[in-house]
């Protein structure tokens, strides 16, 4: 999320001024999107003209909370079309709040509201809405397992792709190089080398 600057404020003031908001949807392709009722040009691209409203717009104290819903109006399904066309999750998008000239339909002024990740989507008959979650949640991320100096894969199974004559693995770095396998091992062979070692940081070793 990001505050107004001064002549951001003073822009929404005016009376000549229209707040709309420009959407950025990079997925395979970028997607340019306005809520104003008719097509803004802005930074050399064309803002689309489309039904939409931001809400939900959440900020937590260190912003890895940060939350916003963006529902497009989904009536003639283009909507539908576009998300079930390729995984959308974790691709970005971009909401900047701009307020445009009544009577020329020309941005005098733009800032960025929040910079976000899809994290969901919902489609229904008439609307289709997705959740924007931080760039800063990936910091809070939790891994799906812990890494090991063993090999976590099953003997001679998808992962472990071993097709030859023997009957058994320890699942430790040096056997799978006995067994001319070590390209696919799948365990950190470091981390057992670091173990209970002095790590020293920068060019004079602090």
């Amino acid at each position: 999320m990001r505050t107004l600057s001064t002549g951001m404020s003073a822009a929404i003031a005016s009376e000549q001024a229209i707040g709309a908001w420009l959407l950025q949807v990079s997925l395979t392709s970028t997607f340019y999107y306005t809520n104003a009722d008719v097509d803004i040009p802005y930074g050399g691209n064309k803002y689309i003209s489309r039904g939409f409203e931001v809400t939900e717009i959440q900020q937590s104290a260190n912003f890895s909370n940060d939350l916003a819903t963006i529902e497009f109006d989904n009536v003639g399904r283009e909507m539908s079309a576009l998300f079930l066309a390729e995984d959308v999750a974790n691709k970005t998008v971009i909401c900047n709040l701009a307020i445009i000239n009544a009577n020329t339909y020309q941005v005098s002024a733009a800032a960025e509201m929040l910079r976000g990740y899809i994290t969901a989507w919902n489609i229904d008959e008439e609307k289709a809405s997705i959740k924007l979650g931080s760039e800063f949640m990936l910091w809070s991320k939790k891994t799906l397992r812990l890494p090991t100096p063993n090999c976590p894969w099953s003997f001679k199974g998808t992962e472990c792709a071993y097709a030859g004559d023997s009957d058994w693995c320890d699942k430790s770095p040096e056997r799978c190089a006995v067994l001319d396998n070590y390209v696919n091992f799948g365990g950190r062979k470091f981390i057992s080398d670091i173990e209970g070692q002095k790590i020293f940081w920068g060019p004079r070793g602090y």
